[in-house]
C-alpha cells in the first residue's frame, strides 16, 4: 500500500485523534491509470492484474488479506504507543481495525455495484472500457 495515497482527517471533533477517511485510487504511475483504455490491453503491457478485481463478489478472501496488510502498514507507520504500564496495548489501531476495513471495502463495492450496474442499464451509459470492467467484476453481462 502506498501510504501517500491515504486521506487523513486531522483532529476528529469527538476524540481529537486523526483518522483515515479515504484512499486515492488514481495512481498516476499505475499501468491502469487510463480509464478509457481496455483492461485487457493494460494487463497485456503490465506485469500485474487489474487491482479493481478485489471489488468482485467472489474476492472476499483477497479483501480480507488486503485489510490485514493495510492495518499492518498503518501500525508500522504510526509506530507503537509509548505505554507506561506493561499490560497496555501498544498498537494504535483498535483490535477490529482489519475487520472494519474489510467491511468498508465490501460495503463500498456493494454501493458501487448498485450505482454502476443500475439494473443492467450500465452498458447503455458507460464507455466500452468501463463495461469491460463491470463484466470482469460480474456486475453486468
Amino acid at each position: 500500500m502506498n501510504i501517500g495515497n491515504l486521506f487523513v482527517a486531522a483532529g476528529n471533533s469527538a476524540t481529537g485523534a486523526s483518522e483515515v477517511i479515504g484512499l486515492d485510487m488514481f495512481d498516476p504511475a499505475s499501468p491502469f491509470r487510463n480509464a478509457k483504455e481496455s483492461v485487457s490491453v493494460q494487463e497485456g503491457r503490465a506485469s500485474e492484474r487489474w487491482p479493481g478485481r478485489l471489488l468482485a463478489d467472489n474476492a472476499a478472501r483477497v479483501r480480507a488479506e488486503l485489510a490485514v496488510d493495510v492495518v499492518d502498514d498503518l501500525e508500522l507507520v504510526l509506530g507503537p504507543r509509548n505505554r507506561k504500564v506493561f499490560w497496555g496495548r501498544r498498537a494504535r489501531l483498535p483490535k477490529n481495525a482489519a475487520a472494519r476495513f474489510e467491511r468498508g471495502l465490501a460495503e463500498g463495492a456493494a454501493t458501487l455495484k448498485r450505482k454502476l450496474a443500475h439494473g443492467g442499464q450500465a452498458s447503455r451509459r458507460a464507455s466500452p472500457a468501463m463495461c469491460e470492467k463491470l463484466r470482469m467484476l460480474g456486475w453486468i453481462r
